[in-house]
C-alpha cells in the first residue's frame, strides 16, 4: 500500500498562483504546514494531514528539499522587492525560512548552495526592509542607517554569521561610509551640518579601537567641514592647552596648515593618529640654530661602491652589451692617443680631459630612453625590458675606473657626464648658477666654432663630423692619467691611474674575449680592437651552407640553430684563423612549466632564453676548453663543461657569480635553478642532435669517412660532459642533460651493414657494456643484434658508468646494455640460435654458463627470465626450451642400460668436466654442474630425474611389438624395487587368460576370475558378450608372478563391481552399443536392485537403451526402448491419456531410483503441458475437442490450483498460449480483450480474434485475475484501439455511422486519459481518426480547403484561431474540442503552425483581398489580417532561430506586396500594399519611396524587423563630464541679475556689443573666475580694446561686431560660465524644464534642427574660448539625447572634428550602423539637387548653379564614403 501511495496521483493539491487543483503524486506537493517553505515552487495539499503514519508514508515528516525552499525564497524576496504601496512582508514567513536554513548551515554542500542564492540578493528582513548581507551586522553600537542595520532577529545569529554577516561593523566599514559621503560632495565640497555630525560623532569615533591600523587614505573632517586625507591635516592640540596657546603661536606660522575639525575629540585624534599641531611645526620649522644632518648617499660614493664590484676590464663586456642592447652590427674599442687644445672649450677644468681617451663606437644610435637610462645611476630603462641584456644594473658606471668625465655623441645630442660636479660649467636655476651632475644638448644648435676644442676629439672618426646628424654613438672616456691627476689640488676620488701601456695590455685581453662574445648575440657581427699600434677585427659569419642549413632548420619558431664562424684577423697572425661554433638557443618557456615560475621571471623581469654553444674544432679535447657561463655575453664563471652555457641568469652587479648562491628561499637562486635544471638541459639536449647530425654528416659533406666512424664517435663523446666532482652551480644542468639523453636521439649507432650513423635515444640504444665471451662468439652475438633490429652504441666505459648512474637515480630511467638478459633475450627470439651458430664447445660452455649463472648467483638481476630459453641441450642435438612442460629428463646408469630417449634425456655432457680440456675451461666446470643441479631441484623448469611413468612411455615407443624375452628378466628386477607399479602402469607385462599381454594399469580396471563365487559367474555368463566387447580384461594374478601390487589392485567382484565396471567404459561404445531385449532385462534388474550409493557411479548407464517409452496406443507392439540419459520420467499424479504418443518419455510404471543419476528428467505437470501437449495443439496436430479437450481442461486445473503459489504456473496462464478463442486458435491472455472492458468491446466487437471461447470464458472467470486479459488501461491498448479504428477509416470494412461513432467514442476517451501516456504521441500525423469540419459562416465559406472526413489532432484547428487560418485547414467539431488535460499534454494541439498562418496570409492577400469589396468583407478581412500580423510578430520574438524561419517562409510563399500599412488603406487596390523593403522604421518623415510605418503597425515590430523592413538604429555612447563646481547663492542671484540684464541692481561691469545690435551685460568677475581664457585675454588682446562709455564709466565695452559671433550663441557660452551648465534654449532667457526632465527628448524636426544648429555653433565657441566642460555637456546633449539623424549626421560631425572626439566618434558609429538608410536619404538629396540644377537655365541663376554644383559634390563624397562603409 506504501508504493500505491507514493506513485499514485490522490493528493488534491492546488498551487498559489493558479489556484488550480489537480491529483499529485506525494512527492509532487507538500502540506499546508510548508505553505511558508515552498510555496511559490509546489502544489499544496487541500487538506490537512495529521496522521503521523500517513505523513511518514508520504516523506512529509521529512523537510522539502533545499533547492525548492531556496527557490521559493527568492520568489518571496522578488515579490517583496517589487511591491510598492503594499503591505510588507511578513516577518514570520521570513522567519520560518530562516528556522528551515539554520538546520542546513552544518551541511558545507548545503551552505555553499544557500551561499550562491542568496549571496547577492536582500534577503535579511529588518523592521520590513529587506538587506544584503554585508549592510547588516549583529551588533551595531549607534545608530549608523542606511549605511549600517542591526539585526534584530534572536536565534539566527548562527545562520547569518555562516552567511557572511558581520559580527560588528569593522574599520574599513566606517571608512567606506566616510568615502560615501565624501563622493557626494566632490573634491571641495562643504558637508551639510547632518553628513558631518555623522562622520565626527559616529563614524571616525567608531574606528577606534586596539585593532586599529593606520591608513593614509583616510579623510578627516576640516575645521571648514570638507573631507581631507589623514596626512594632509593636522589636529590642533595647543588649543586644547589654553594657557601655552598664545605663546606659542607667538613664534609659530599656522597659516600654511589645514586643521581638522574641533568637534573631533582629542581621544579620537589620538587614537586615529592624525598628526599633532605641536609636533608638525617643530618639523617644518627652519631655524638657524640648526644644520641639516642625515643620513644621505652621496652619488660619488655610490659610485665608488659601484666600481668595488666591477673590474675595469669588465668595461668590454658592458659596452658591447650596450651595442646589442641598441640594436648595433658593429662595435669598435679604440685607444685614441691624440690630445686636443682647451682654449675653446665648456669650462676650464674641462681642459684635463682633452688627452687620452678610451673611445667606444657602435653603429647603432641612442633614442630617448637611452640617453634617460645613462642619467638615472643603476636604474636603466632596460629594466623592465626583458629583451635588453644590460636590464640588469650598473655596468656603465664601469667607466669611472677610467674617467670622472665620460661623455657620449649619438644623433644630434652629445652629453657629459660629471658626478663630482666639478668639470662642467653651472647651469642657470632660480637659485642662480648651480653645477650640476651631467649636462647634455644638441650640438648642432651649438657654437660649434665657439666650443671646437670641446668638440674636436669627436670629428673625424667613424664618420662622425658634428656638423650633422650621426648615425651611430661614440662614447668618449677621457682617461685619468697622471698628468690629469697633477692638473687638479686634489685626487678626483674615482677609480685609478692609467698609462698607455696599461690600457694596450687590458685591450689585447679582450681579443681572446672576442673570440667567444658574439656567440649568443643576436645583432653584432664584427669587433674592431684598435689599441693604436694594431687593429684587431673580430667577425662572426653565419654559415649558409646546404648541410647547414638542413641543419639550422627548426619547425618551433622560438629555436634557432646556427653554425658560425669567429673570424680573427690582425697584424700578428699571418693569416686569418676562425673558429666553427654550432649554437643553439631557445626563448619560450618549456611546456607545463610552474605558473610560479612565470610569476617570478615577470617580477624579476628575466625571460627563459637560453642556449648552448659547441667548438666544431678539432681535437677538441687537446685544446684543454673550459666551458664558461654566459648571459648574452661571457662571465667569469668557469662551469667545468666542454662547451659554453648561456641563460637569462640573476647575476651579481660585477657578472662574477650567479646571484642568490644556494639559499633555496631566494627567488633569484630559484630562477637561477629553473634555467639549470628545468630549461638547459633540453635546450642542451637539442644542441646534441643538431651535433651529432651535423658531425656524423655524409663524408662527401665532410664528415668522416667509414673507416674514420669509430674515431669520430670517440670525439664525439669529448663534447660530453662527464662527472662533476665538486660542488657546481651546473651540477643540474649535467643530470638534467644526461636525463634529456634518455628520449632525445644524441647516441650514435651503425646499423648493421651500413657505413653511416645515426642518433638514437638513450632508452632506444643499447651499450657494449662487458661480457668476456670469447672472441670466436662476440662478432657472432653482435651480428645477430644488430639484425634484429638492435642498436649498439660503444660509448666510453667512464662515461657509461655516469650516464647509468643519473639514471638509477630516482625517478630510474630504464636502459639497456649487452648483457645476460639481452643473450638470454636474444636466445628466446631464436631458439635455435645456439645450434645454428654456435659451434664450438667453448661457445656453448660459455653461453650456458653466461646465462643461466643468475640461478645460483644472487647478485645477477634477472630481467629476461630463463624459463622459455632453448638452453637445454638434448642428447640428439637439440636444444630445448627451459619450460615447465614438456619435461626432459636426466637418468642413472641403470635406466640408460635400458632406453635410449634420444629426444627426452639431457646432454649430461656438456655439464661434465670430462670435455672440457684447457685450463680457462675448467674454471666454468663447477658453475655448469651447480647449474644443471639447480635446473634438477627447480619445479620451475622442465628438468628432472626420470620417473618410473616416463620409463614406461620411452619403453612403449622403443619397443612398440612388446619387450625383447631378453629384456624381461631386467625389466622384473628393476620392478622388484618397486612395490607399487602404478607408476608403471602402461608397462605390458599383465599376462590375461586368452595369453595377451596388457598394460599393468589393466589390472585395476579389469575382473581378476580366479576366485569368483558361482552365483556371480552365472551372472556375468548371461552378459559376457557385452563385458568382452567393452575389452574387460580376465586374469589370473598366479600367471603373472604373484607380484602383490596385483593382489592387491585385483578388484572385488559382484553387482556393484559389474554395474560400475560397465559405467566406466567408453561412453561412445555405451551410446553405440544395440543391447538385446534380454540383456535390457539383466541390465534393469541390475540397476533396480542397486542401492543409493550406486548413484554417483550410475550416470554412463544412463546411455544404454534399456527402457520402454510412453505410449497410449494398445495392441501386442511393444515400446521402443529408449535411454535413460535425456528422456523425461513423469513425475506427479497426472497421465498423458488421450493426448498423443511421447517416445522420449519413460513409462510411469518403471520408476527407478536411479533415473535421476542416469541422465533422465523429471516431467511435471506444467512441463508436461508447456512441452508436449501445447505444441501439437498449436501446430493442429492435436484437435481440441472431444475427449480432448476434456483431458487438456483436467490438465490445466491443477496448474489453475496452485498459480497463486507457483510462480511458473502463474507466468503460463498470464503469458502461455493457452486459451482457445473463438477463430479456434490458441493465444495467450495477454494477447486477448476482457470481454467487459466498456471501450474494448465498442472498438473491436467483431473481432474474433481478441476474445476466448464461451466454454473456456466460463472455466477462467473464477480465476480471471490469474490471467493478463487486456483492458483499456494498459499502457499500449489505447494506441491499438486508434489504430483499429483508423483501419476501419482507410479500409470501410464498417457503414460510415458506425466508424464515426467509434472515432468519437474513441477521441473523447483519449480526451479524459489521465493516465499520462507520454508514449503516445497523438500529434503524430498517422491518428487520422478526428472526424474534420470547415468553416460554414458566410462569408468564411468561399474559401475553405479540400481536406478529408479524417485528419490527425495535428491538422485540425481549433475554432479559436479562425480568422488565421480558415483558408488552410479544418477545425475541431464543437464536440471534440480539446481538452484541457490534453492542452497541457499536447500544448500546440489547435494552434496553427506558422507556415499555414503563412500559406493563410498569401491566401488573404492573393485571394480574397481583390474580391472583398463590400464595406463588411474589408472589415472582416483587416480584422483577419492584422490577427495574421499579430501571430506572425510573436512568433518572431520567440528568438533568432524563429525569425530565420519566418523570413524564409514569407519570401518562397508571398509573391506579392503583403503589408497594408496602416488600417486606413482599402485592401482591394494593390496599390495599398507594400513589400517590407519599402517601409522605414524609427524615422520622422518617408525617405524617398520609402513609407514610414505607420501607427497602427507599430505593435508589431518585431515582424516588421524580422521581413526586412529597416530601421534606423539607435547609437548608444559614453561622454565622460569633468566634473563640475557646485553653484552657491551668490552665484545665483549673479545669474538672476545676468538672465534679467538688471544693470541697476545687477552691477555688472562688462558690456559685450554684436553686429545684430545686441548688447549682453556680464559680471567681470564671473568670466574671469570661470575661464581661464578670458583671464588672459582681459589681461592681454582685450585689454588695448576695451572702451569706457562717460555715461558708463564703471562699465568696460567689447565690441564683437567685428567678428562672427552671435548674440543667441553668446548668450549660451555666458550662461555656462554662471551655472556651470548647458543652455536649455537656444538664446535668452528661457528657464529650465520642470522636474529636471530634457524636454529636447520629444522635439519635432524643425526644433531638433534648429537645436542641433545651436549646439554646433556654440561647440565652435566652447573651443574657441576653452571651455572643456562645456564642450562635454554639448557632446552628452548631442550623444546621449539621441539627436543624430539621417539628415543631419555629416554635418554633426564635420562641426565636431578637432572640436569634440565623443560627438565625432558617435557620428561615425551612427553612420556605420545606419549606412544603409543614409545613403537612401542622400541619394534622394544628390537627385533632387542634380534634378534642380537641371531647371536652372539661362544667365541668370549663375551663383545659384554654383551653389547647387558644391552641394552636389560635398554629396557625392558622402555617397562614396557611405559606400565604402556597405
Amino acid at each position: 500500500m506504501q508504493q500505491t501511495l507514493r506513485s499514485q496521483s490522490w493528493i488534491l493539491a492546488s498551487t498559489l498562483e493558479h489556484n488550480d487543483y489537480r491529483l499529485y503524486k506525494p512527492d509532487e506537493c507538500r502540506p499546508p504546514s510548508d505553505r511558508s517553505l515552498v510555496g511559490s515552487q509546489m502544489p499544496l495539499m487541500e487538506f490537512i494531514c495529521t496522521n503521523e503514519a500517513l505523513r511518514e508514508c508520504m516523506v512529509w515528516n521529512e523537510s522539502p528539499p533545499l533547492d525548492t525552499v531556496l527557490a521559493h525564497f527568492q520568489d518571496l524576496i522578488n515579490r517583496s522587492t517589487k511591491s510598492s504601496g503594499g503591505s510588507s512582508p511578513s516577518e514570520a514567513e521570513f522567519n520560518t525560512i530562516y528556522r528551515y536554513l539554520l538546520k542546513k548551515v552544518s551541511d558545507a554542500a548545503a551552505l555553499s548552495a544557500m551561499k550562491r542564492a542568496l549571496g547577492s540578493k536582500a534577503w535579511i528582513l529588518i523592521n520590513g526592509t529587506l538587506h544584503t548581507a554585508d549592510r547588516v551586522a549583529l551588533k551595531v553600537f549607534q545608530d549608523l542607517s542606511p549605511h549600517f542595520v542591526p539585526i534584530a532577529s534572536p536565534g539566527f545569529e548562527s545562520l547569518f554569521l555562516a552567511m557572511g554577516v558581520r559580527e560588528t561593523v569593522r574599520q574599513e566599514d566606517f571608512q567606506e561610509i566616510v568615502a560615501v559621503v565624501a563622493s557626494r560632495y566632490g573634491e571641495n565640497g562643504v558637508l551639510s551640518d547632518a553628513d558631518a555630525e555623522l562622520v565626527v560623532k559616529k563614524l571616525l569615533p567608531g574606528m577606534c579601537s586596539s585593532d586599529y591600523k593606520w591608513n593614509k587614505d583616510l579623510l578627516i573632517l576640516t575645521e571648514d567641514k570638507k573631507l581631507r586625507k589623514i596626512t594632509d591635516v593636522v589636529y590642533d592640540d595647543v588649543n586644547t592647552r589654553r594657557d601655552t596657546r598664545d605663546a606659542w603661536t607667538a613664534n609659530n606660522d599656522t597659516s600654511q596648515y589645514t586643521f581638522a575639525s574641533s568637534m573631533i575629540t582629542p581621544f579620537t585624534a589620538s587614537c586615529l593618529q592624525i598628526p599633532m599641531l605641536s609636533t608638525t611645526c617643530w618639523v617644518d620649522k627652519q631655524d638657524s640654530a640648526f644644520e641639516a644632518w642625515s643620513q644621505e648617499e652621496n652619488i660619488v660614493d655610490r659610485i665608488k661602491n659601484i666600481l668595488n664590484d666591477y673590474d675595469p676590464s669588465n668595461i668590454f663586456a658592458e659596452f658591447l652589451q650596450n651595442a646589442t642592447d641598441a640594436g648595433a652590427t658593429k662595435c669598435t674599442f679604440m685607444l685614441d692617443t691624440r690630445s686636443f687644445g682647451t682654449n675653446k672649450i665648456l669650462s676650464k677644468e674641462m681642459a684635463a680631459w682633452q688627452g687620452p681617451a678610451l673611445v667606444i663606437y657602435n653603429d647603432a644610435e641612442f633614442k630617448e630612453e637611452d640617453f634617460k637610462a645613462l642619467s638615472n645611476l643603476g636604474v636603466g630603462n632596460k629594466r623592465d625590458d626583458s629583451s635588453k641584456i644590460g636590464r640588469h644594473g650598473l655596468g656603465f658606471n664601469a667607466v669611472y675606473h677610467f674617467t670622472d668625465v665620460p661623455s657620449v655623441v649619438s644623433g644630434s645630442y652629445i652629453g657629459f657626464f660629471d658626478p663630482r660636479r666639478e668639470y662642467l660649467p653651472g647651469a642657470r636655476t632660480r637659485n642662480g648658477l648651480v653645477r650640476q651632475g651631467g649636462q647634455r644638448c644638441n650640438f648642432l644648435e651649438l657654437n660649434s666654432e665657439a666650443l671646437a676644442d670641446q668638440l674636436a676629439p669627436y670629428k673625424g672618426i667613424f664618420d662622425c663630423d658634428m656638423e650633422s646628424h650621426f648615425r651611430g654613438t661614440i662614447f668618449r672616456l677621457p682617461l685619468r692619467t697622471l698628468d690629469v691627476q697633477l692638473h687638479f689640488d686634489k685626487p678626483t676620488e674615482l677609480g685609478y691611474q692609467w698609462k698607455l701601456s696599461q690600457i694596450q695590455e687590458m685591450m689585447k685581453s679582450w681579443i681572446g674575449d672576442s673570440k667567444v662574445a658574439m656567440l649568443f648575440l643576436d645583432n653584432l657581427r664584427i669587433i674592431e680592437i684598435n689599441d693604436s699600434d694594431k687593429l684587431n677585427c673580430i667577425t662572426k659569419t653565419v654559415v649558409t651552407g646546404d648541410v647547414e642549413n638542413a641543419l639550422c632548420r627548426n619547425t618551433d619558431p622560438s629555436v634557432s640553430t646556427q653554425i658560425v664562424d669567429i673570424c680573427l684577423e690582425g697584424p700578428n697572425h699571418e693569416a686569418s684563423k676562425s673558429d666553427k661554433w654550432l649554437v643553439h638557443t631557445a626563448r619560450d618557456f618549456p611546456e607545463k612549466t610552474n605558473a610560479f615560475i612565470e610569476e617570478l621571471a615577470r617580477k624579476g623581469n628575466w625571460n627563459p632564453h637560453r642556449g648552448v654553444a659547441l667548438n666544431l674544432g678539432h681535437n677538441h679535447k687537446e685544446r684543454n676548453f673550459e666551458g664558461h657561463t654566459f648571459t648574452h655575453l661571457p662571465t667569469l664563471i668557469r662551469t667545468g663543461l666542454p662547451f659554453h652555457i648561456h641563460g637569462d641568469f640573476a647575476l651579481t652587479s660585477n657578472r662574477k657569480n650567479l646571484a642568490g648562491g644556494s639559499d633555496s628561499k631566494d627567488e633569484k637562486s630559484k630562477w637561477n635553478m629553473f634555467l639549470m635544471s628545468e630549461c638547459l638541459p633540453q635546450t642542451a639536449a637539442s644542441a646534441f642532435v643538431k651535433l651529432l647530425s651535423y658531425h656524423f654528416r655524409d663524408a662527401i659533406q665532410g664528415g668522416p669517412k667509414p673507416f674514420e666512424i669509430d674515431m669520430a664517435t670517440e670525439n664525439y663523446f669529448r663534447f660530453w660532459p662527464g662527472p662533476i666532482e665538486d660542488w657546481n652551480d651546473v651540477i643540474p644542468l649535467v643530470m638534467g642533460f644526461l636525463r634529456k639523453s634518455h628520449t632525445n636521439p644524441i647516441f650514435p649507432a651503425r646499423p648493421q651493414g651500413k657505413n653511416t650513423i645515426v642518433g638514437m635515444n638513450g632508452k632506444d640504444v643499447f651499450f657494449s657494456g662487458s661480457t668476456k665471451a670469447p672472441n670466436v662468439v662476440v662478432p657472432i652475438i653482435r651480428e645477430k643484434l644488430q639484425g634484429l633490429g638492435i642498436q649498439i652504441c660503444d660509448c666510453p666505459s667512464t662515461l657509461q658508468g655516469h650516464i647509468e648512474g643519473v639514471w638509477r637515480n630516482e625517478p630510474p630511467l630504464p636502459f639497456c646494455q649487452i648483457n645476460a638478459n639481452l643473450i638470454r633475450s636474444l636466445v628466446r627470439n631464436d631458439p635455435l640460435f645456439i645450434p645454428n651458430h654456435i659451434n664450438s664447445t667453448e661457445g656453448k660452455h660459455w653461453i650456458l654458463e653466461y646465462t643461466l649463472k643468475a640461478l645460483i648467483d644472487p647478485r645477477e638481476e634477472i630481467t629476461e627470465p630463463i624459463a622459455g630459453l632453448a638452453l637445454l641441450p638434448l642428447v640428439n642435438g637439440e636444444w630445448k626450451p627451459l619450460l615447465p612442460t614438456p619435461r626432459y629428463y636426466t637418468a642413472r646408469p641403470e635406466v640408460r642400460e635400458l632406453i635410449k630417449g634420444s629426444n627426452e634425456l639431457v646432454d649430461e655432457s656438456l655439464f661434465k668436466s670430462g670435455n672440457i680440456g684447457s685450463k680457462a675451461s675448467e674454471k666454468v666446470v663447477p658453475y655448469l654442474e651447480s647449474i644443471l643441479l639447480k635446473l634438477v631441484k627447480d619445479p620451475a623448469f622442465n628438468v628432472t630425474e626420470i620417473p618410473p611413468a616416463i620409463i614406461s612411455v620411452i619403453v612403449c615407443k622403443e619397443y612398440p611389438n612388446g619387450i625383447p624375452d631378453g629384456l624381461r628378466g631386467q625389466f622384473w628386477r628393476l620392478l622388484e624395487k618397486h612395490p607399487n607399479l602404478e607408476q608403471f602402469g602402461e608397462l605390458p607385462l599383465l599376462k590375461t587368460l586368452d595369453g595377451s599381454m596388457r598394460p599393468l594399469k589393466n589390472c585395476s580396471g579389469g575382473i581378476e576370475v580366479t576366485h569368483m563365487e558361482r552365483e556371480l559367474r552365472s551372472s556375468v555368463e548371461k552378459i559376457a558378450p557385452l563385458l568382452r566387447d567393452v575389452g574387460f580384461v580376465l586374469f589370473d594374478v598366479t600367471q603373472n608372478q604373484k607380484h602383490p601390487y596385483l593382489i592387491a589392485t585385483a578388484p572385488k567382484c559382484d553387482n556393484w563391481a559389474i554395474l560400475k565396471a560397465i559405467s566406466s567404459i567408453s561412453k561412445d561404445w555405451l551410446q553405440n552399443r544395440v543391447v538385446t531385449r534380454d540383456e535390457a532385462a539383466v541390465l534393469r534388474d541390475l540397476i533396480k536392485g542397486a542401492s543409493s550409493e550406486f548413484k554417483s557411479e550410475a550416470e554412463p548407464l544412463g546411455l544404454l537403451q534399456i527402457w520402454p517409452s510412453w505410449s497410449t496406443t494398445g495392441g501386442a507392439q511393444l515400446p521402443v526402448l529408449i535411454r535413460a540419459r535425456g528422456s523425461y520420467y513423469m513425475q506427479g499424479n497426472f497421465d498423458l491419456t488421450n493426448l498423443g504418443e511421447y517416445r522420449d518419455i519413460i513409462k510411469n510404471e518403471q520408476q527407478c531410483k536411479l533415473f535421476d543419476a542416469m541422465g533422465a528428467h523429471p516431467l511435471d505437470v506444467l512441463s508436461a503441458l508447456e512441452s508436449r501437449v501445447l505444441p501439437r495443439f498449436h501446430d493442429k496436430s492435436l484437435t481440441c475437442a472431444g475427449a480432448t479437450m476434456n483431458a487438456y481442461l483436467n490438465i490445466l486445473q491443477p496448474i489453475i490450483s496452485k498459480a497463486s503459489i507457483h510462480r511458473p504456473s502463474n507466468q503460463i496462464l498470464q503469458s502461455g498460449r493457452i486459451i482457445l478463442a473463438r477463430d479456434n486458435s490458441f493465444y495467450s491472455s495477454k494477447e486477448l480483450f476482457d470481454q467487459n472492458d466498456p471501450l474494448l468491446s465498442v472498438i473491436f466487437a467483431n473481432d474474433n480474434s481478441r476474445f476466448a471461447t464461451t466454454v473456456f470464458w466460463d472455466a477462467i472467470m473464477q480465476h480471471k485475475n490469474l490471467f493478463s486479459f487486456r483492458n483499456i488501461t494498459d499502457l499500449d491498448m489505447l494506441t491499438q484501439c486508434a489504430i483499429h479504428v483508423l483501419d476501419e477509416i482507410n479500409g470501410f470494412t464498417s457503414t460510415p455511422n458506425s466508424v464515426r461513432s467509434k472515432a468519437v467514442h474513441l477521441v473523447q476517451y483519449i480526451y479524459q486519459d489521465n493516465k499520462s501516456r507520454d508514449n503516445i504521441d497523438w500529434m503524430d500525423q498517422q491518428w487520422e481518426i478526428v472526424p474534420a469540419e470547415v468553416a460554414q459562416i458566410p462569408p468564411y465559406n468561399e474559401y475553405v480547403p479540400e481536406v478529408a472526413d479524417y485528419l490527425p489532432f495535428s491538422q485540425l484547428i481549433d475554432p479559436l484561431y479562425h480568422d488565421i487560418a480558415w483558408t488552410q485547414r479544418a477545425f475541431f467539431p464543437d464536440n471534440l474540442k480539446p481538452s484541457p488535460l490534453f492542452k497541457s499534454r499536447f500544448p500546440t494541439v489547435g494552434k496553427p503552425p506558422i507556415d499555414v498562418v503563412v500559406d493563410h496570409l498569401a491566401a488573404l492577400v492573393t485571394k480574397l483581398a481583390p474580391n472583398w469589396t463590400s464595406m463588411e468583407q474589408k472589415l472582416t478581412f483587416k480584422v483577419a489580417l492584422f490577427k495574421v500580423y499579430k501571430v506572425l510578430d510573436e512568433f518572431a520574438a520567440v528568438n533568432t532561430s524563429n525569425t530565420e524561419l519566418l523570413k524564409k517562409l514569407l519570401i518562397e510563399k508571398l509573391k506579392k506586396p503583403y503589408i497594408l500599412n496602416g488600417e486606413h488603406n482599402d485592401p482591394s487596390l494593390s496599390e495599398s500594399w507594400l513589400w517590407p523593403s519599402q517601409l522605414i522604421l524609427d524615422i520622422d518623415n518617408s525617405i524617398g519611396r520609402q513609407e514610414v510605418v505607420h501607427a497602427n503597425l507599430l505593435p508589431f515590430r518585431k515582424l516588421l524587423v524580422a521581413i526586412g523592413v529597416q530601421q534606423m538604429k539607435k547609437v548608444e555612447g559614453k561622454v565622460n563630464l569633468p566634473e563640475g563646481r557646485k553653484v552657491g547663492d551668490i552665484e545665483s542671484r549673479l545669474l538672476n541679475c545676468f538672465e534679467t540684464q538688471d544693470q541697476h541692481n545687477g552691477f555688472m561691469d562688462v558690456r559685450f556689443k554684436f553686429s545684430s545690435g545686441h548688447q549682453i551685460m556680464v559680471h567681470k568677475f564671473m568670466l574671469v573666475h570661470s575661464n581661464d581664457y578670458f583671464a588672459r585675454r582681459f589681461t592681454g588682446a582685450w585689454s588695448d580694446c576695451v572702451t569706457r562709455e562717460p555715461s558708463e564709466p564703471g562699465v568696460e565695452v567689447i565690441d564683437l561686431s567685428m567678428l562672427d559671433e552671435t548674440y543667441e550663441t553668446f548668450w549660451g557660452l555666458i550662461y555656462h560660465f554662471y551655472t556651470d551648465q548647458l543652455i536649455f534654449s537656444n538664446g535668452p532667457p528661457v528657464p529650465p524644464p520642470r522636474g529636471g526632465e530634457d524636454t529636447n527628448n520629444a522635439v519635432g524636426v524643425d526644433e531638433l534642427r534648429d537645436r542641433v544648429q545651436y549646439l554646433m555653433d556654440l561647440l565652435r565657441l566652447a573651443d574657441q574660448y576653452e571651455t572643456p566642460r562645456l564642450k562635454a555637456l554639448i557632446a552628452f546633449e548631442v550623444v546621449a539625447g539621441q539627436k543624430v539623424i539621417h539628415s543631419n549626421v555629416f554635418n554633426v560631425r564635420a562641426n565636431a572634428i578637432d572640436r569634440s572626439d565623443d560627438i565625432k566618434e558617435h557620428c561615425e558609429k551612427y553612420l556605420r550602423e545606419n549606412s544603409s538608410i543614409v545613403r537612401q536619404y542622400i541619394t534622394g538629396e544628390l537627385q533632387i539637387f542634380k534634378n534642380s540644377l537641371e531647371e536652372l537655365t539661362g544667365d541668370d541663376h549663375g551663383a545659384k548653379r554654383a551653389e547647387l554644383r558644391d552641394e552636389i559634390k560635398e554629396y557625392e563624397g558622402h555617397l562614396a564614403e557611405l559606400n565604402t562603409l556597405a
